[in-house]
């Protein structure tokens, strides 16, 4: 299963209904989760998608992708091509991909609800279009449907009133100056692509003195519930995310089986009018949203204060054995208890020269990967033993039972060399602290390294250098060369 997690709540769910099935079925699931996205630098997208090549060399039997946050459809071309070749079944949720079996949402039909409500209730006859990436599946259905609503109304769709951006928050900010300096930031309604962008709108709105809905309705798209507990609460359509994941999970075991099913599979949503488009919002259930959104965050302050505390004594780690042997104290204060780094020894032991440089621009983890570390049910392991990277888990990771693995590739600065192995961790996704925690791994591995480098490099150094005996002189006997 492949995802990219930046929506950590949405991909979460999906995640949790995907992890239901598979343990009701007791079969294995492998996520190869990046954070990879529309706002990352193209350096760091390239290292972070490199772990979708894992799985390729490896006996799969079926394959899920939830696509719809990845920075281009192209890096999933690979993977497509080489399931074809293998006829091995691969699904592709809430991005419909021309030839791949697709589950997902009915962007047309659920955009078709928000605008029909906009222009039936509440009687907008000019609107603003906020959307995603010109060129992205979701934001062009969702675009369509903005156009053929109005023109079924009668009114006229204006061009300059139609904007593409991407799906971040600031995307909605700089939509509201983009409209702002043309005059045209409070028409009837603005329509977001998607809630992150809403948002980012209506703060700009309110930076400004402007208020939702007094002087301009605004829409999201995906009901978060961030934009739940906003003040005032969005207006948007909320996606069937659990329900999406155990389709996906009952199709993608049929596939294997040999059944057929139709290409196309929605599943339901519901557009939630509220406050943002002048609605009173259902009181009792936006208390109860709030409450465990309240919850969440102080339950993930808790988590990333004690990741912090982890990160500082981490990085004084100077060696390997050191690294390993904090790593597994550490994780005893964490709820994580299965968790492997795997690392391409050779390369990872390259100190800075112009050769390491050039590889950094190579896609690759090689055929036998050292196991750096690896802690299971609380039992730590300081190993020197390799790993066919075929076999994607040490062996004893597995149990009788169905497993939920998590992949993530670890790297700094356009070096990849590493990835880490997690036991079940979804709830991190959903929560978004599974970023904090690569985060802070991909820091204290690229730590140990740069200092083992150092000690190479001052040995190196140390050998360039002779002492005369007679006036107790250092003598440097050759140039150092850097490559």
């Amino acid at each position: 299963m492949f995802s990219t997690a930046w929506n950590g709540e949405h991909i979460g769910g999906i995640l949790k209904g995907m992890r239901q099935k598979i343990k009701e079925t007791n079969n294995d699931l492998y996520i190869f989760n990046t954070y990879g996205g529309f706002e990352a630098e193209q350096e760091y997208n390239e290292c972070e998608y490199s772990i979708f090549h894992l799985p390729l060399a490896s006996d799969i039997d079926g394959m899920v992708m939830i696509s719809n946050n990845m920075d281009s459809i192209s890096r999933l071309t690979p993977i497509i091509e080489t399931c074809r070749e293998r006829k091995i079944p691969c699904i592709s949720v809430e991005m419909d991909i021309p030839g791949v079996h697709f589950i997902g949402t009915d962007n047309y039909s659920a955009m078709e609800a928000i605008v029909e409500h906009l222009v039936t209730v509440h009687g907008c006859r000019t609107f603003n279009y906020v959307g995603g990436p010109s060129d992205h599946i979701e934001n062009c259905q969702r675009k369509q449907a903005f156009c053929d609503v109005l023109s079924k109304h009668g009114i006229v769709v204006e061009e300059a009133r139609i904007r593409d951006y991407d799906f971040s928050r600031n995307a909605g900010k700089q939509a509201f100056l983009d409209f702002d300096q043309a005059g045209m930031a409070l028409p009837d309604a603005v329509v977001c692509a998607n809630d992150n962008m809403a948002i980012g709108y209506m703060d700009m709105m309110e930076s400004r003195g402007l208020c939702v809905p007094k002087d301009t309705i605004v829409t999201g798209f995906d009901n978060l519930f961030e934009s739940k507990c906003h003040d005032p609460g969005i207006a948007s359509v909320g996606r069937s995310k659990e329900n999406l994941g155990e389709i996906s999970i009952e199709q993608i075991l049929g596939m294997i089986d040999g059944k057929d099913y139709p290409r196309c599979v929605f599943a339901p949503f519901e557009f939630q009018a509220d406050e943002s488009c002048g609605c009173s919002a259902c009181v009792e259930k936006n208390i109860i949203i709030k409450r465990k959104m309240s919850s969440t965050f102080y339950q993930n302050q808790q988590i990333r204060w004690r990741m912090n505390l982890i990160q500082k004594r981490l990085l004084a780690c100077q060696t390997v054995m050191e690294l390993n042997k904090t790593i597994y104290e550490q994780m005893q204060d964490t709820d994580i208890r299965k968790f492997a780094i795997l690392l391409n020894e050779d390369e990872y032991l390259q100190y800075f020269t112009l050769e390491a440089e050039k590889k950094k621009r190579v896609d690759f983890f090689s055929e036998n990967m050292r196991v750096l570390f690896q802690a299971q049910s609380g039992r730590g392991v300081i190993s020197s033993g390799r790993l066919e990277t075929v076999q994607l888990i040490p062996q004893n990771f597995c149990t009788s039972e169905s497993d939920v693995f998590i992949f993530m590739p670890l790297h700094l600065n356009g070096i990849k060399y590493v990835y880490c192995v997690l036991g079940d961790q979804i709830d991190y996704i959903e929560n978004e602290n599974l970023f904090y925690w690569i985060s802070m791994m991909n820091l204290v591995v690229d730590n140990v390294r740069q200092n083992i480098s150092i000690r190479l490099l001052n040995n190196k150094l140390s050998r360039m250098y002779m002492q005369d005996a007679m006036p107790g002189q250092h003598l440097f006997l050759h140039p150092l060369r850097w490559g």
